[in-house]
């Protein structure tokens, strides 16, 4: 199944799947288009990747100098990106250039960068309260 915008099969719409398994909102095709972008997103080095080709397009040698990694492992992780139509590729002579096929995907990212501060937030404010408790017990 072809992952990139174009193409989307026609079931692919977030209306209410027909049957008795219905999932408002969400059909079995878009869950299973939604669960493959996840997937090419549930890799560090593809969401170095990706923060890398935010600013510019970029080569393969050039992603694989700037994240000190070899070009194999870069040209892999830049394969599943494109498969799963989160970038796009043009080649120009013997270089093959990356950009961002869908800009969108740096929403989501500020949205779960924004929601693991506030996690963090709370896990020290908690480690700190333990530690001052611990304080106040060991002055007694």
């Amino acid at each position: 199944m072809n992952l990139r915008n174009e193409g989307l099969p026609a079931d692919a719409s977030i209306e209410m799947e027909a049957g008795p398994r219905a999932v408002p909102g969400l059909s079995e095709t878009l869950a299973e288009l939604l669960a493959r972008r996840f997937r090419a997103l549930a890799e560090p080095m593809r969401l170095r990747l990706l923060a890398a080709l935010e600013e510019r397009e970029l080569t393969v040698q050039e992603l694989t100098s700037a994240l000190d990694t070899s070009q194999q492992n870069t040209s892999k992780h830049l394969a599943v990106l494109h498969q799963a139509g989160l970038v796009k590729r043009r080649k120009l002579g013997v270089y093959a250039h990356y950009s961002v096929a869908d800009a969108s995907v740096f929403q989501l990212l500020d949205l779960m960068r924004a929601s693991l501060a506030g996690e963090m937030a709370v896990a020290r404010d908690a480690l700190d309260m333990a530690h001052r408790t611990g304080e106040r017990e060991d002055s007694m």
